[in-house]
């Protein structure tokens, strides 16, 4: 492992061995560095390629860095999102299923409690474009925990994560539209794409909008 360090912050990177022709220098939004190399290169080979990419490397960290400020963090215990709009919440101890919304503030006994009251909006918003468009499917809500929904092209059935609700309509819409899409178009070809602009014309701007939410990655 070597220690990469920016703005006193260090960063560890692993190196692994493979069988792999040439040095690969890779790192993520999490900024979890990587670095995968041939089986018989010199460790002072491995050093010196980091050296020769440290410009890059370190402009990828801070531009991550900067990315996650922006970042809506969905898990958040403290805060709740509905309809993309945030509220504080106050954990209350009144019944289960207790919530009340009171200007910014949101009253409740737990998220799990807070997304179960929504669910049935989720679902009416799902028909409700479903006869728009005029077409037939089943809309149910589900607990995911990396995918803002799901379409069984085989039984017509479309499952939308709970945690929808915290997102802005428009967005809510258009996830809504890209799994309704998939009951005719079951991947994410050229064809599929077609068929979800035609329904959703601005699909492109909101998709970038949502990549601002996270369900569970931590800071």
């Amino acid at each position: 492992m070597i220690n990469f360090k920016v703005n006193e912050v260090i960063y560890p990177i692993i190196v692994t061995y493979k069988q792999v022709k040439n040095i690969n220098l890779k790192i993520n939004e999490q900024n979890k560095i990587t670095i995968s190399c041939p089986r018989d290169i010199p460790f002072k080979k491995v050093t010196q390629f980091l050296e020769k990419h440290q410009d890059w490397l370190t402009k990828r960290i801070l531009d991550n860095e900067q990315k996650r400020q922006t970042l809506i963090y969905l898990n958040e215990e403290t805060t709740v999102y509905l309809y993309g709009k945030r509220y504080q919440v106050i954990h209350t101890t009144i019944q289960e299923d207790h919530l009340k919304i009171v200007k910014d503030v949101i009253y409740l006994s737990s998220k799990q409690c807070f997304y179960r009251n929504f669910q049935e909006q989720l679902i009416a918003l799902g028909y409700q474009a479903l006869e728009k468009l005029d077409v037939k499917a089943t809309m149910k809500v589900k607990r995911y925990k990396t995918r803002w929904g799901c379409c069984h092209h085989q039984t017509k059935e479309i499952t939308l994560n709970e945690k929808l609700i915290a997102l802005p309509m428009e967005i809510i819409d258009y996830v809504i539209c890209h799994e309704i899409s998939h009951l005719s178009v079951p991947n994410h070809s050229p064809s599929f794409y077609k068929t979800l602009s035609n329904i959703c014309p601005n699909y492109k701007a909101l998709r970038k909008q949502i990549k601002i939410y996270r369900l569970n990655s931590s800071r």
